[in-house]
């Protein structure tokens, strides 16, 4: 018999549906989601559920619809918990009784996935468990308590991330395209390159605006704006080589929108500074998720030392060879009709 695949034999009496509702909908704390994440792994590595056993001990410690839980299992479990669990997190009974309750639950959703015809190949299941592993594994950087001297060096090394976005002045020129593509071989290519030309050699903006390029629809405000009234102003793609111009620098040729666009920033004013103490809880947050993400690359890559991955590396080169003719045959589409990156 596969090692997963249990007989459902083994579920003895009516699973409730109700009970898996409880199970799944109602998380029972960060410690109860920890014990069941390691339980469901370590059932998962056994094939969901062990075999009915009919030799099994007597001496059981709970019984689930009339599957045994045996003391030698939930030792062992038990064991292995405490081997990860740090000393004086939890008293010795209540780690005890929260890892019984873990174990019933365990069972009762492992016995509705069997009746519902679900295996571990299931993508759901998969994810699910990834997830709650991944909870478990970095609960440490929740509870953590972090003094102000560590929070105050984080924000100083990402001052970045906390910081308002300058506030942008810009001028915009625009080229129709007269093809279905902006195509560089186009009479518009040929026009916004002169309008380049002609800005290169220090002709104020709207003196070649006005000789090259198209009418506005509505013209940008003559004030600076925000990043999010600039991307409502001109859309995402403009916005964001908008903020990368310098004060007084216009951009080369940019396409958006079946249209050549020339922007040039007029002026950038910085928000106000914001200090550490305005965002002293977004720095925590931005601390503890950075944490987090480092304890888990942490715990792949252990996870990894100490597995058998096999990959079969044959698929590579026809992987390669496949995306290798597919960007032939779109730089050769490409060079048919005129399209421009």
């Amino acid at each position: 018999m596969n090692k997963n695949s249990v007989n459902q034999t083994a579920v003895k009496g009516p699973v409730s549906v109700n009970s898996a509702k409880l199970g799944l909908a109602n998380k029972r704390g960060e410690y109860m989601l920890m014990f069941g994440a390691l339980i469901g792994l370590l059932f998962a590595a056994n094939g969901l559920l062990p075999q009915q056993d009919e030799t099994i001990s007597k001496k059981s410690i709970a019984k689930v619809n009339g599957y045994e839980l045996s003391v030698d299992e939930y030792q062992a479990l038990l064991e292995k918990i405490s081997d990860i669990v740090p000393v004086g997190v939890m008293p010795i009974e209540q780690q005890q009784q929260k890892l019984l309750d873990s174990m019933i639950d365990e069972h009762l959703l492992a016995q509705q996935a069997i009746a519902l015809q679900l295996t571990l190949s299931d993508s759901r299941l998969r994810k699910m468990l990834a997830m709650s592993i991944t909870e478990w594994q970095t609960t440490e950087a929740l509870s953590e308590v972090v003094d102000d001297k560590t929070l105050k060096a984080f924000y100083a090394n990402n001052s970045a991330l906390f910081q308002g976005s300058d506030l942008l002045q810009v001028q915009q020129m625009r080229f129709r395209c007269t093809d279905k593509h902006c195509s560089e071989r186009s009479t518009t290519y040929k026009t916004a390159q002169n309008a380049l030309k002609q800005l290169g050699q220090g002709v104020y903006f709207n003196e070649v605006k006005q000789q090259f390029a198209e009418p506005d629809f509505i013209a940008l405000a003559a004030a600076p704006l925000s990043r999010k009234e600039l991307h409502h102003k001109l859309g995402k793609t403009l916005a964001k080589q908008a903020n990368l111009l310098s004060q007084g620098q216009h951009s080369e040729l940019i396409i958006s929108g079946n249209y050549y666009h020339i922007l040039k920033v007029v002026k950038r004013e910085p928000t106000a500074i914001v200090t550490f103490e305005q965002v002293s809880e977004q720095v925590l947050k931005a601390y503890q998720q950075q944490k987090r993400l480092q304890q888990m690359d942490d715990y792949l890559d252990g996870l990894k030392r100490d597995a058998d991955i096999i990959i079969h590396a044959q698929y590579f080169p026809t992987i390669a060879q496949t995306s290798i003719a597919q960007s032939s045959k779109m730089n050769t589409e490409k060079s048919s009709t005129g399209v421009s990156e």
